[in-house]
């Protein structure tokens, strides 16, 4: 963030340091690598009279692509299908509400959007599962916020709560055989099963730490590599983490499928 302007970047893994990518007024937000290739970002954007969902290239060549934009209501991409076909968001019900439903974006010609979830409560960070047939997501309908899962795109034939005493930020490992999501400091693995019908275990404490979110329901700030061997976790910074010494800092969690493996054996 500059000057009050937040950016989309990218941290070049090979040299080290992070490379801008848009650098224009607005606040850009929720990058999403698209699939199946990483060659494009797509974002949003907001607020003002440029307001929605863009897309770039990665490198940053080329013009940034209009994809999306919903009365001038914040709107902010949360995932994207394998075939990056598909684009699951998260939507004010009106501007300055901070109170979400999840709509689908078709990211072929004409960006198609549906309605997929607009009830009375907020829903949030959709997650769509490797197999394209499950959507994760956040709910306080219980008067808290907890994940959930339901078929999609269908998404009214079957709904399962999946957290236990709360719970945001879902997010699929890349074989669809475990969820994780956080709550607080903690960060829990629920191993589940898709076939011949969705089906969910008791939730498991993986690991803990002082981590960064958001606002309850808001932007994820944190992944899972596409191995499913490493966690990226963004850490507070040093004027919010007194005992953190870099001004930022990203965590790397590494071997927590052995400790997976031995809080919750196979059956």
């Amino acid at each position: 963030m500059k000057d009050g302007n937040r950016d989309i970047a990218v941290w070049d893994n090979l040299r080290g340091g992070m490379i801008d990518r848009t650098h224009d007024a607005p606040v850009d937000f929720c990058p999403v690598w698209m699939p199946p290739d990483g060659r494009q970002i797509v974002f949003g954007r907001g607020p003002g009279s440029n307001i929605g969902i863009y897309r770039m290239s990665a490198d940053g060549a080329g013009n940034i692509e209009h994809l999306h934009t919903d009365e001038g209501r914040n709107v902010a991409p949360n995932s994207i299908s394998k075939d990056g076909k598909i684009l699951l968001f998260q939507k004010e019900k009106r501007s300055g509400l901070q109170i979400f439903d999840i709509g689908m974006l078709s990211m072929e010609a004409g960006n198609t959007w549906l309605p997929l979830l607009e009830e009375a409560y907020s829903e949030t960070q959709p997650q769509i599962s490797p197999d394209g047939k499950w959507m994760a997501y956040c709910s306080n309908e219980s008067g808290r916020l907890q994940v959930y899962v339901r078929s999609f795109p269908e998404v009214d034939k079957m709904r399962m709560p999946i957290s236990v005493d709360g719970g945001e930020s879902p997010l699929w490992s890349p074989t669809g055989r475990e969820l994780f999501y956080r709550r607080g400091d903690l960060v829990m693995a629920v191993a589940v099963e898709t076939e011949p019908e969705f089906t969910a275990e008791k939730p498991e404490e993986l690991f803990r730490g002082t981590y960064y979110s958001d606002p309850p329901g808001g932007n994820p700030s944190w992944d899972i590599s596409p191995d499913g061997k490493r966690f990226l976790i963004l850490k507070p910074s040093a004027a919010a983490d007194p005992e953190s010494s870099a001004s930022s800092r990203i965590n790397v969690v590494v071997n927590w499928f052995e400790e997976l493996k031995a809080r919750a054996p196979a059956k």
